[in-house]
């Protein structure tokens, strides 16, 4: 009986150890899954010629250029609100450094501005900032609506959404 009893314990153990085993190799897969989605996402926001992003800035109507990247203030996610846009185009070096602000008035001068700055830009990007969704009128629809519109003007583009927490993009969905 002594000798049954310590070989059940011995299985149990066994079991113990195995199961501890499954339980910690599922969370090394599931953390490394997570991160590796991120870092996807990461790399297909450094690839998009040109990015849109929506940060809640308060009182500013002119949105930032910097690099490929056009930041807009929460207030042009309103449904109907997109345009004008006024786009300031800054050096990465002194983005303090004042500039002429260009005037967009509709859809077309917009492409026409983004063909000037990226004569082959086919891959989009918005990128939908913490800070945004904090904002009770932002509506990411409402947000992605006006650059849907483009993309769907210029053959072959490709859109993708991202989202960003904390100043880096942690996850990204493609739209077109």
């Amino acid at each position: 009986m002594i000798i049954y009893k310590g070989k059940m314990r011995k299985k149990r153990l066994f079991m113990f150890r195995s199961l501890a085993l499954f339980a910690i190799g599922l969370t090394v897969v599931a953390l490394n899954s997570c991160s590796g989605a991120k870092a996807k996402a990461q790399e297909e926001a450094l690839n998009c010629d040109v990015l849109f992003e929506y940060q809640a800035v308060e009182n500013d109507s002119i949105s930032l250029m910097v690099g490929n990247t056009i930041r807009l203030h929460t207030d042009k996610a309103s449904l109907g609100n997109f345009y004008p846009l006024m786009i300031s185009v800054r050096s990465p070096e002194n983005l303090d450094k004042p500039t002429s602000t260009e005037f967009i008035g509709d859809e077309t001068s917009l492409r026409v501005f983004l063909l000037k700055k990226f004569p082959l830009f086919k891959s989009i990007g918005v990128v939908i900032g913490e800070s945004a969704l904090k904002k009770p009128k932002f509506s990411e629809k409402d947000a992605i609506s006006p650059v849907k519109s483009l993309v769907a003007k210029i053959p072959d583009a490709r859109l993708l959404m991202f989202r960003e927490k904390g100043g880096d993009i942690i996850s990204s969905e493609s739209l077109r």
